[in-house]
């Protein structure tokens, strides 16, 4: 439909349909960025393992691989933001998908954001050191501010890896589109919940490598399900 104007007609039809037509095709690419991003994310932890020479994987911290005096630090650093900007893409899509507002779409994709964001932060404010508590460290030795900050993105990341499942499962529950995805949603936030509890009570505890890497496989693979729903 042609709207006249100062500047002549605009064609007001063609650019909606446009609109329309795109819609669906940014929708399917933030879907695959939700995949990618823990595929990749996955990969650097499991490839930066193997390169770090004296990198105990059952005990040590995966945000180590990528900390001032790792070896191969952009390794992981890739892996970081690419799970977080892929965990953005996929909030958007899903945004889109359920519907404006938080009274449609409730809070999941929205924590979802966070998730994405913090993951970024802590990809770009890199810890310390390699290993948590390195030969030779001084009594007296201070973490930086900088891996101050990598910690409260990582607890925000953490903290996420709960709630978004639980969110999107009680807006999932009255959905026949969506209802399949309610069990895995709340499994992956009690595993994660689970986990998250006992890796708590001591960080610096012997196998607390594998414990992180379960608790933050589990969500991604609840994200990575999420994404092939919607796509």
């Amino acid at each position: 439909m042609e709207v006249g104007g100062p500047g002549g007609p605009r064609m007001v039809g063609h650019v909606g349909t446009v609109t329309a037509m795109a819609r669906p095709l940014l929708r399917r690419l933030g879907a695959l960025a939700g995949i990618t991003g823990p595929v990749v994310f996955t990969g650097a932890w499991v490839v930066g393992s193997v390169r770090q020479s004296g990198y105990p994987l059952a005990h040590e911290h995966i945000s180590g691989l990528a900390a001032l005096d790792a070896e191969h630090p952009r390794v992981m650093q890739t892996g970081f933001l690419a799970l977080g900007l892929g965990t953005l893409g996929l909030a958007l899509a899903l945004q889109d998908a359920l519907g404006p507002g938080l009274r449609r779409a409730g809070p999941g994709p929205t924590l979802l954001a966070a998730a994405g964001a913090a993951e970024v932060v802590a990809g770009l404010l890199r810890r310390d050191t390699v290993l948590l508590n390195p030969p030779g460290r001084p009594a007296d030795w201070r973490q930086s501010r900088r891996n101050d900050g990598h910690d409260a993105a990582a607890g925000v990341a953490f903290t996420t890896a709960v709630l978004v499942p639980l969110a999107l499962a009680a807006r999932f529950r009255h959905d026949p589109v969506w209802a399949p995805l309610v069990p895995v949603a709340v499994a992956a936030a009690l595993t994660t919940g689970t986990v998250m509890a006992v890796f708590a009570t001591d960080v610096d505890r012997r196998g607390n490598g594998i414990l992180q890497r379960v608790m933050v496989t589990v969500p991604q693979a609840f994200q990575v399900a999420l994404a092939t729903r919607l796509v």
